[in-house]
């Protein structure tokens, strides 16, 4: 019996994807809020400290805080620095000078960065044809979902379409030296060396940014903003984030870097007034193609193939009724490694077999009805 491997997320990921993507989109709002109030290096270090309280809060309740090794301390601390420091300072700094919705497109390359990371390392993610599309779509979805023409990619300094491309660099980075570090550690316990660790380096970057002014001027319902943007985003957002990584891989994993453009782009039309685009609609439907393929890329172009060679040796009626009887019979079932993974089952192949023998005996006898 021949067997067709497929690959797939979970639904159950998927809906975290769609989760940390949302939650990464609203930060941009929040952070063109804030930086009217305190400096890039103060809102970093905040939101770090925040995040960190609420996953220890969480490890403590589960019974496991505690002083981690040597080891595992300096590995977080570089974590920290590609996944936190750097580009949410980078990404700060860049929202003085850009709209919010033009920095979040810009971090949307970030999956590209990761796919080439990971290529990069043997033994990692490889890059199939259907993953290569999904990336290629994603990047046209989020540039049309602008109206990214001449006007709109120099819209702000260029030195912040910079920043937050090094941002994006830096996140790809962190994405794919996670994973080798959560065959090891569970997401939470990372999550919390590493916002603790961050904090105190954003801490000292103040210091030496800033003068020492640790504490910025502003009112409460600023000081609210930074609060739920270190808790949601920093703390749990990240926490699901470096879970989704060692779930799904972290080029799958990039593929959130799709959703927080829409949500931040939606977000800065609706709060700030900036300009959303009449090319809106067709982005998000570009983007979910292409968060469909980056997930399910070798799956559809084995549909793909499978559909032309039908086409080549069946009409294209009985090609598609076969395709058709396929989702009905397919029983996947969950093994280890990177992601989902799954083998059409027993029925498939017998179901097949009726099916060729049916054909076989011609149109009338396929139909059940005179041709």
């Amino acid at each position: 019996m021949s067997v067709i491997r497929v690959t797939s997320l979970r639904p159950g990921t998927m809906a975290m994807t769609l989760a940390v993507g949302a939650t990464f989109g609203s930060s941009f709002l929040f952070v063109k809020l804030l930086v009217a109030e305190a400096s890039p290096a103060q809102i970093t270090a905040w939101r770090l400290l925040f995040g960190g309280a609420a996953v220890s809060l969480l490890l403590a309740w589960r019974g496991s805080l505690a002083m981690p090794a040597p080891s595992l301390l300096a590995k977080a601390t570089m974590l920290a620095v590609l996944d936190s420091v750097l580009p949410n300072t980078l990404l700060a700094w860049a929202q003085i000078r850009i709209d919010s919705g033009i920095a979040a497109v810009l971090i949307s390359s970030m999956p590209m960065f990761t796919v080439l990371f990971a290529m990069a390392l043997p033994g990692r993610d490889s890059l199939s044809r259907g993953k290569l599309f999904g990336l290629v779509l994603g990047v046209v979805g989020v540039a049309v979902l602008v109206g990214a023409d001449a006007e709109s990619a120099a819209n702000g300094a260029p030195s912040a379409h910079i920043a937050v491309l090094l941002a994006a660099m830096s996140q790809a980075a962190a994405v794919v030296f996670a994973r080798s570090l959560l065959a090891r550690e569970d997401a939470l316990t990372l999550s919390g060396i590493k916002l603790g660790a961050g904090a105190a380096m954003a801490m000292v970057m103040v210091a030496v940014l800033d003068g020492g002014a640790a504490v910025p001027s502003m009112g409460s319902g600023a000081w609210g903003l930074l609060i739920v943007l270190g808790v949601v985003s920093n703390g749990l957002g990240r926490t699901m984030y470096l879970s989704l990584i060692a779930s799904a891989g972290s080029v799958r994993a990039s593929v959130v870097a799709y959703v927080v453009p829409a949500v931040s782009v939606f977000l800065g039309w609706l709060v700030l007034g900036e300009r959303l685009g009449i090319s809106g609609g067709a982005g998000l439907v570009l983007i979910a193609a292409g968060m469909g393929f980056v997930t399910h890329g070798e799956q559809l172009a084995r549909v793909f193939d499978r559909l032309r060679h039908m086409g080549q040796t069946r009409t294209p009626t009985r090609g598609i009724a076969y395709f058709l009887s396929i989702p009905g019979l397919r029983r996947l079932h969950r093994t280890s490694g990177d992601g989902c993974d799954g083998e059409v089952s027993d029925a498939i192949a017998d179901a097949k077999g009726t099916l060729d023998a049916t054909w076989s005996a011609g149109p009338a006898s396929a139909t059940g009805c005179p041709q």
